[in-house]
């Protein structure tokens, strides 16, 4: 029986590169266990932000709303897409602004469900 033929060797990704803002002030958040409650806190913040801009744009239908979810949709968009690109797959910016969108949403929900809006 032949040895079977050695695996080749994994392409590199490219190394991912932050802005020196988002390396020094964000990110230490998502890499040190000791300031996840502070995310937590944060996400949280996010997501109550997104919620309100949620309701202004669908319940009231404000063109502002609509102008100002665009913009936060596209940054959202836009750092998923520097994450993807710089490692191959999404990370953990990726999941905190999911989380953040998914919060956004579930309150949204809540909102209108429970006629708070």
């Amino acid at each position: 029986m032949a040895d079977p033929e050695p695996l080749p060797e994994p392409i590199p990704l490219r190394s991912l590169t932050w802005p020196g803002w988002a390396d020094r002030w964000l990110l230490p958040y998502l890499r040190r266990s000791e300031l996840w409650p502070v995310l937590l806190a944060v996400l949280g913040h996010v997501g109550l932000a997104i919620a309100l801009l949620l309701l202004v744009a669908l319940v009231d239908r404000n063109p502002a709303g609509w102008a100002a979810l665009w913009l936060v949709g596209s940054g959202t968009f836009a750092l998923v897409r520097h994450e993807w690109r710089g490692e191959g797959r999404p990370g953990v910016v990726s999941a905190a602004v999911g989380i953040a969108w998914a919060l956004g949403g579930i309150m949204t929900w809540a909102a209108i469900h429970y006629e708070i809006w």
